[in-house]
């Protein structure tokens, strides 16, 4: 999967809407909905953004964790951390 997919589900996963997660960025809607289309890169100022909003690691972004990777560490973590 790739960053632009991943940035959609993640975006969805936090029950928020293009209009939302750009108004949070303080970007346009084309801007975003050019990010989740694959036809444009965001800046790594904008994906430190959007890590903090959407409250998701780099690690789920840009490697090849599926979210369920993802959910299963995070709980892992968690009950090591206890």
């Amino acid at each position: 999967m790739a960053f632009n997919d991943r940035l959609k589900e993640s975006r969805t996963n936090a029950g928020l809407t293009q209009e939302q997660l750009s108004e949070k960025l303080g970007i346009a809607k084309s801007t975003l909905s050019g990010y989740e289309s694959g036809n444009r890169e965001p800046s790594i100022a904008t994906v430190a953004k959007i890590l903090d909003i959407l409250d998701v690691d780099a690690k789920l972004l840009v490697s090849r964790w599926s979210w369920k990777d993802y959910k299963c560490s995070y709980k892992y973590r968690g009950k090591n951390n206890n």
